[in-house]
């Protein structure tokens, strides 16, 4: 009997470590492997229907997926904070699992501390997301607040009379002055950019979907490829504006002095601030959703004056008078941009190959009542059809 008692307490504990030992299958795209368990004895889990604490962020990317993916998109938005090595999440396939994690990341500059990759753990009734941190759970929401704290200050810094535009354009500025495109610890994130002064594109989109939404201007992370400094195609990230209900897009990280047309670090680039598809096109493709850019309303140089449609008398007229308000500002720089590749390389070339500059540049001192002794440098961007003057 005693036999018999044990060799059944032996079968009993081996079927329930079977029940629920976990196979791995490899090969998703998204997780390192994915584990399946047996869970007959669990209760299907009911799934939250709402984001909690979802801000204004303009969440294109959780709008764009399937009802079960928006579900497992809530039910980790609403648990990843407090850190818990396993969320309940619907049963996904590895693809769509793939999308939903990228969402989350696209759609949320203040998730921090979350890395690539993770793991599934399906079984019949329950199906899990483990996922991988940085840090541990209270000093990443240490992170968080800090990131809150700075981003108010900095709107807040603002004048509260300013249009969208010019808010665009205060964190625009803002950020290129105080960051410039290098690895750091944080990157990829927005803090990497509020607080070490260092990141790269990802977090240069980011801080500006921060900011902007903060500042009450709708936009979005927007995924795609562009070229290095080499000409060669790299994954990159940037931004659309909504203004006045249209799309622009928006590239701090192309606007700052690393990427300008000049080699002087304390100017400030604006050759992809607010641009259309067609000009962006030069340089960005593979974009991660239709952007449908055509308006040029809001496009620095349309509002600042300088952009030109041709190169003759009263385009010159316009310079000049530009240049004279640049001096009056306090400023040493004047961009222009044309809009078509023919204007602009006649301007190019009346101006500088036969210094037509000169002249313009004596009328703005005279009526300036300054001294520039013909003294300045220039370069040009050939993407987006851009001349900078900068007076030395």
């Amino acid at each position: 009997m005693k036999r018999f008692i044990a060799g059944f307490f032996v079968f009993f504990v081996s079927a329930i470590v079977c029940i629920f030992t976990y196979e791995y299958v490899s090969g998703s795209s998204f997780s390192e492997d994915v584990r399946v368990f047996y869970d007959e004895y669990f209760v299907k889990p009911v799934f939250p229907e709402k984001l909690l604490d979802e801000g204004d962020y303009n969440r294109i990317y959780f709008n764009a997926l399937g009802e079960t993916e928006k579900q497992a998109y809530i039910s980790l938005y609403n648990n990843l904070r407090t850190h818990p090595k396993k969320i309940d999440i619907p049963f996904l396939e590895k693809g769509e699992m793939d999308d939903v994690f990228s969402a989350l990341k696209y759609d949320n500059p203040e998730l921090l501390c979350i890395e690539e990759g993770g793991f599934i753990e399906s079984g019949k009734k329950r199906c899990y997301f483990l996922p991988k941190y940085t840090g541990d759970a209270s000093s990443c929401e240490q992170k968080r607040e800090e990131l809150r704290k700075k981003a108010d200050d900095i709107i807040a810094g603002m004048d509260k009379n300013l249009s969208d535009y010019q808010k665009e354009k205060y964190i625009h500025d803002y950020i290129v002055k105080n960051c410039e495109y290098a690895d750091s610890a944080n990157q990829h994130t927005p803090y990497g950019v509020l607080f070490d002064g260092k990141a790269t594109c990802a977090g240069y989109a980011r801080a500006v979907l921060l900011l902007l939404t903060k500042a009450g201007v709708r936009n979005s992370l927007v995924l795609g490829q562009a070229n290095n400094a080499s000409g060669v195609m790299i994954g990159h990230a940037w931004n659309i504006v909504y203004l006045d209900g249209e799309p622009y897009h928006l590239d701090a990280t192309w606007d700052d002095p690393v990427r300008s047309v000049t080699e002087k670090a304390d100017v400030i680039s604006y050759n992809y601030f607010n641009i259309t598809d067609e000009a962006i096109g030069r340089t960005h493709q593979e974009m991660s959703f239709e952007t449908n850019c055509k308006a040029e309303k809001f496009n620095y140089f349309a509002q600042e004056g300088l952009l030109f449609e041709k190169y003759d008398s009263k385009c010159k007229t316009r310079l000049k008078d530009a240049i004279v308000k640049k001096l009056g500002d306090g400023e040493f720089t004047c961009p222009m941009r044309f809009t078509s590749q023919s204007e602009y390389e006649k301007a190019y070339t009346q101006l500088f190959e036969r210094n037509e500059i000169d002249s313009i540049l004596d009328n703005a001192a005279r009526q300036a009542k300054v001294s520039l002794n013909n003294s300045y440098s220039y370069s040009k961007n050939d993407d987006v059809f851009v001349i900078l003057v900068t007076l030395n």
